[in-house]
C-alpha cells in the first residue's frame, strides 16, 4: 500500500496593512507591510539624517502622525530597535 499525499494548504497572500511615510525636509520616503517591524524593515535608508522628520502611520482608517528628531530618526534604521519602535507606534491603532 502506497501512503496517503500530504496536502499542505495554500497560504493566501496577506495584503500590507501598514502604510509609513516618512518626511524628511523636500524628501518623501514610503513603505507598506503586513506587520509593523515589517513596514519599518522595508523603509529606505535616507543618505544623510540632518533634520527632524515627520512620521505617518496608517493602518486602514486609522492614521497617527509623530514628529521624530534626528535622534530618534537614526534608530529608526538599526535593526536592534525596530522592533521596540514598532510595538510603541502601533499601539492604539
Amino acid at each position: 500500500m502506497s501512503k496517503p499525499k500530504k496536502v499542505v494548504p495554500k497560504v493566501p497572500k496577506v495584503e500590507p496593512q501598514f502604510s509609513l511615510t516618512l518626511k524628511l525636509g523636500n524628501e518623501l520616503y514610503t513603505s507598506t507591510g503586513s506587520t509593523m517591524l515589517e513596514a519599518l524593515s522595508n523603509f529606505p535608508k535616507p543618505p544623510k539624517i540632518l533634520l527632524k522628520g515627520i512620521l505617518t502611520v496608517k493602518k486602514g482608517e486609522n492614521v497617527r502622525t509623530t514628529i521624530l528628531f534626528p535622534v530618534k530618526l537614526k534608530r529608526l534604521f538599526w535593526k536592534v530597535t525596530r522592533p521596540f519602535i514598532a510595538k510603541r507606534l502601533a499601539i492604539g491603532l
